[in-house]
């Protein structure tokens, strides 16, 4: 019984946090992100401002925690090809799958919302070189690589997201082939709590 009504809980709770996600995605398509209050993203959801607070300190919060969401769709993926991955497989995957989000991605500049977008990308760089406890390395990788994206999207994708891969590697001195060792994949709402994070007033 009591084991039931926790279940309850955690299925009611992770409703109420996607209904937001999916409000405020609904509102960006039809006014700017920047006008969208907490009032607008709780009735367009069916939930009230308690609700929201419960779930998320800020707006902001909301569209760190989609991206969470389709990156763990990526991290996922990637770990299909199982525990051991190149260098390319890493690069070559995340380009596909920003290619993939283009539009969001668009929406979320647009906001000025970078700084949440940097962030996803970093914590991805992170999980794979958590081995190496080497901060600037995963900051270096995560702005190089987010600055050529950006880039290669906003140029339409002329080139293949092969031959940016690669371009990534040669820039970073990095053998394609270089083989990386993939921890769990870490669930998106302890990303939400795990990591000390300032979102903007």
């Amino acid at each position: 019984m009591i084991r039931d009504k926790e279940n309850h809980n955690i299925e009611l709770n992770n409703l109420t946090r996607e209904s937001l996600v999916t409000a405020v995605i609904l509102l960006m398509e039809t006014m700017p992100y920047e006008k969208i209050t907490i009032t607008d993203i709780c009735k367009k959801a069916g939930v009230s401002r308690n609700a929201f607070y419960r779930h998320y300190p800020k707006k902001d919060a909301i569209i760190r925690y989609y991206l969470f969401q389709i990156t763990e769709e990526y991290r996922k993926n990637l770990r299909k090809k199982g525990e051991l991955v190149t260098a390319y497989d890493l690069f070559h995957a995340l380009l596909v799958h920003m290619a993939k989000h283009k539009e969001l991605i668009y929406k979320i500049l647009s906001a000025d919302l970078q700084y949440i977008l940097i962030d996803t990308i970093f914590l991805a760089f992170r999980d794979w070189f958590r081995y190496e406890h080497n901060h600037y390395k995963e900051c270096h990788f995560a702005g190089s690589f987010y600055a050529i994206c950006i880039y290669w999207l906003f140029d339409d994708a002329k080139r293949s997201a092969e031959d940016v891969a690669d371009l990534i590697l040669q820039y970073n001195h990095m053998d394609r082939n270089q083989v990386f060792r993939l921890l769990p994949v870490t669930d998106k709402e302890e990303l939400m709590s795990k990591y000390h994070f300032i979102y903007r007033d």
